[in-house]
């Protein structure tokens, strides 16, 4: 988890979205009432960590997610990841 949240501190977000998605790593890492919103967050913010950054931390999480989020995030090799665009089917 504190990997996660160094390779957010070191991407190109902007400080507010770094706080909001570091705050959102317990519920991607463990099922929760809000991981699904964790995902989006995550999913929608990481498409601006910079190329290098995004692919890390898409690596993180399909290492320490729980699978409800990797799925959420199309991490779990059945969907596009949302952060090139993809879609939930």
């Amino acid at each position: 988890m504190r990997a996660l949240g160094e390779l957010v501190d070191l991407s190109d977000l902007p400080e507010e979205r770094k706080t909001t998605m570091k705050s959102s790593i317990p519920d991607l890492i463990s099922e929760t009432p809000q991981t699904r919103v964790a995902a989006v967050i995550a999913g929608t913010y990481v498409r601006d960590a910079g190329e290098y950054y995004r692919r890390a931390i898409e690596g993180a999480l399909r290492e320490m997610a729980c699978e409800v989020a990797k799925q959420a995030l199309g991490l779990d090799g059945s969907e596009q990841p949302l952060a090139k665009g993809g879609r939930r089917k």
